[in-house]
């Protein structure tokens, strides 16, 4: 047997908020974070007329970056780093990151609401 586990402990781990739903959300706030620097960050910088893509600067992105390098690189716990975030003003140094479906839900709509702004700007750069 490799792994045992009673019906309570699974009820437990995958109700709102357990221990699935905070791990899933945590590496969604990951792969976000990887899309935009991998492949979104240099579009929208082109669209915008950025020579290149690090010219291209955003608080909820780095927000983001922030909260990702913490679950990334310090086991989840947060770096006096945290406290730099303009938006996602969640944590402090020495906090878990537990990122809550009230916490995914707000990151979906600013994210959203970004989105409607870059493609606002972009009609703007382009004179449409």
């Amino acid at each position: 047997v490799l792994h045992r586990v009673t019906q309570g402990e699974i009820k437990k781990r995958t109700q709102k908020n357990g221990e699935n739903f905070i791990f899933l959300a945590s590496m969604c706030v990951v792969s976000i974070y990887q899309f935009w620097e991998d492949r979104d960050r240099e579009k929208i910088a082109h669209e915008l007329n950025f020579k290149i893509k690090d010219d291209l600067q955003d608080d909820l992105m780095g927000d983001i970056r922030l909260i990702r390098n913490a679950i990334i690189h310090h086991k989840g716990i947060a770096k006096k780093e945290i406290e730099k975030c303009k938006i996602l003003i969640w944590f402090k140094k020495n906090d878990k990151i537990l990122i809550d479906e009230n916490m995914m839900y707000a990151l979906v709509k600013f994210l959203q609401k970004r989105c409607d702004e870059w493609i606002q700007q972009r009609s703007g750069a382009s004179g449409a």
